[in-house]
């Protein structure tokens, strides 16, 4: 479903008034429908860094079973804002930061979720946020689960991921602005 000229808009404004979003605009829908395939099945919950407005939430609430849950973790007050719109019951939408992620899992009952997806922008964080972040994560995936890190600009996450995952593909999409990588980082050979 194409996004509206005024959510587009509304995702501008508040990106540009917040320092830390480096995305210009929501992720296309070809970037999410590549992290989508890239989830495993089953799929009963999922922890999401940096949903924004929500474009890749709806998709994974779609995806998820009636008895699945998502917990989204959003640093911008103007889009934890417009995620609290969504109405349904299986979402926990938290205004928080991903270098909590253990904190806040904790706090919301959510153990060892199925996938952990996020589109937060590495080329912002110091390499210790970006190990914390890591290393909270790779500690939070059961044996099974994945980590996707997508709409980044750049390979940075690539060597940083390799340190902690045993297992990491990349995709490029160039059907968004701007075109991006993704990274799919599991602690199992999935191919």
């Amino acid at each position: 479903m194409p996004l509206s000229v005024e959510r587009r808009i509304r995702f501008v404004r508040a990106a540009f008034a917040d320092g830390n979003v480096a995305a210009v605009t929501n992720s296309s829908k070809y970037v999410v429908t590549s992290v989508m395939r890239q989830l495993p099945a089953p799929l009963t919950s999922v922890v999401e860094y940096g949903p924004g407005d929500g474009v890749a939430t709806q998709a994974l609430l779609r995806r998820l079973p009636a008895s699945g849950k998502l917990l989204a973790i959003e640093s911008n007050p103007e889009f934890h804002r417009l995620l609290k719109k969504i109405k349904d019951p299986r979402l926990q939408v938290v205004l928080g930061n991903a270098r909590d992620t253990a904190a806040i899992m904790r706090d919301h009952g959510f153990s060892k979720p199925d996938a952990v997806i996020s589109s937060i922008p590495f080329s912002f964080l110091t390499d210790e946020e970006r190990c914390h972040i890591l290393r909270q994560t790779r500690d939070a995936l059961p044996a099974h689960g994945v980590f996707i890190v997508f709409h980044q600009y750049s390979r940075l996450a690539l060597k940083p991921l390799r340190n902690y995952f045993d297992s990491v593909n990349i995709s490029f999409e160039v059907r968004n602005v701007f075109p991006c990588f993704t990274f799919c980082a599991s602690n199992q050979s999935r191919f």
